[in-house]
This record gives structure tokens, sequence and C-alpha cells, in this order.
């Protein structure tokens, strides 16, 4: 695993009897406020002196994530799970990771998982819909999906998600009668003004360019 505890490191060996909750409290401030450099450091810091605390291996693990570290992230992803089993967040932070890694069965387990202990974590519901898509999951994306439309607490982006998750699934189907049925329901939101609402720009880009491109194929589906 990288070590990134060298000369630069936090100087804690000089600290009589460290006070490891004021340490793992630091390293996370550095994280958010987005000291990747520091965050590191002190995470490297925690990992190196033993500190056995899902926060630290959760988030490290992101940070190498983002880094591109994806084998190193997933082994301390998986500390975090071994630390904390009970918590929805850090089995679909390591489902993330898996499927990155392309390791789609190992993923689909971990977003299961988050979604048994926590049934209302939209992102791993998200999150096991695209995977179900890529390994050809079809009728469980369509009940999935359509389960979340169902939820009166559901974001713009999730519906719009959900919807875009319904029409792929009956495209690979060959149902086109359903896809049509879907494709308009999103243009009727995008009329109303849906991706407006999309607070995040790329959501809102992605969004976009994806239901223009099922829309561009509309007349194709009508004639079958």
């Amino acid at each position: 695993m990288t070590n990134f505890n060298n000369s630069s490191s936090p100087n804690y060996e000089k600290i009589i009897n460290p006070i490891k909750d004021q340490i793992i409290g630091k390293a996370i401030n550095f994280h958010k406020e987005g000291n990747i450099a520091e965050a590191l450091k002190h995470y490297q810091f925690c990992v190196n002196k033993g500190f056995d605390d899902y926060r630290v291996f959760s988030n490290f693990g992101n940070i190498l994530q983002q880094l591109g570290k994806l084998e190193e992230a997933a082994i301390l992803s998986r500390k975090a799970v071994d630390l904390k089993p009970n918590l929805a967040h850090v089995h679909f932070n390591l489902g993330n990771i898996l499927k990155e890694l392309g390791r789609l069965e190992e993923a689909e387990k971990s977003h299961r998982k988050a979604i048994k202990l926590n049934p209302n974590l939209t992102q791993a519901l998200n999150a096991l819909g695209d995977i179900l898509l890529d390994v050809g999951k079809l009728k469980e994306v369509i009940l999935l999906s359509k389960s979340k439309l169902e939820s009166k607490s559901i974001t713009p982006e999730d519906k719009l998600r959900a919807l875009i998750q319904i029409i792929c699934a009956n495209l690979q189907k060959g149902d086109f009668p359903e896809t049509l049925l879907y494709l308009n329901k999103i243009n009727e939101l995008i009329e109303q003004g849906l991706l407006y609402i999309i607070k995040d720009i790329k959501t809102r880009q992605h969004s976009w360019f994806l239901t223009q491109f099922i829309s561009s194929i509309y007349n194709e589906l009508e004639k079958n």
C-alpha cells in the first residue's frame, strides 16, 4: 500500500500519549477542507499507528479511489466494512470501488447489503440499478426503478435516473412500447423544467445528453 508517512508527515511521535480521536478528527477536518495532501498524511499516520476506526479506512479509501488507486482503495474499504459491518454507507463505498474495478458480482453484493441495512439509501439503489443493467438483470432493474418512483421523497435527479434505467432496460428487452411510454414521461418532465431543478451541473448535462440520445431514436422505435 502507498505509504504517505514520510519526513513531512505530522510529527506526533513527540507527543506524549497522543489522543487518538483528536488525530482522527484532524485528518477528517483536512479532508472536509479539501486539503487532500494533509488528509492523506494524517490518514496514513492513523493506519500506521493501528487506529482501528472505520472513518479512517473509509475516508482514506475514498481518496485513493479518486486518485485511481483502486486496489488499495478496495483493501481500505474492506477494512472499514470489517470494523463497521452494520453501516450501510461503508458497503456502498466498497461497492462503488468494486464496480470501477470491474468486479460487478462483488459490487452487486455490496450494494445489496447497503440497501438491506438502509432501504432508503437512494445512492445504493441507483448504483444497484446501474449494475443490474450491466449484467442483464433487466426485469429486476424495472421493478427496482418503479419502486423508487413510488417514493414520495424522491428527488428530481433520482426520478430522472429511475426513468432512464427503465427505458434502458426496456430497450435491451426489445419492449419498444414500454420504452416509448417512459420516454414520453421523461419528455413531459423535461418540458416542465425538471432538468433545471437538478442542482449538480454534471448530472444535469449527463441526463440531458442521454435523454436527447434516446429521443433521437424515437421515430425508429415507433416503427416497430
